[in-house]
């Protein structure tokens, strides 16, 4: 079977990052599209890191008030 598609297949011919002249606009479009890929990877993954961080404190300042309003409580009720 791959014998049979060896002999039908013509050669492929590389893009211009792979062949062409390195300063052509279409490399430089490349290049551009890889960083602002790049760019918006980092946007996506640093929202998120800052979402986790804004629940954790979050939940550790409603733990703070939940101690504090229960320390309250206690001292009322031992006066």
């Amino acid at each position: 079977m791959s014998s049979l598609l060896a002999g039908t297949v013509q050669p492929l011919i590389a893009c211009a990052t792979c062949m062409g002249d390195a300063n052509s606009p279409v490399v430089q479009g490349f290049n551009f599209a890889v960083l602002l890929m790049l760019g918006i990877l980092v946007l996506v993954l640093g929202s998120f890191l800052s979402f986790i961080r804004y629940l954790a404190r979050r939940q550790k300042d409603a733990l703070l008030l939940i101690e504090e309003s229960s320390e309250r409580s206690r001292g009322r009720t031992r006066r």
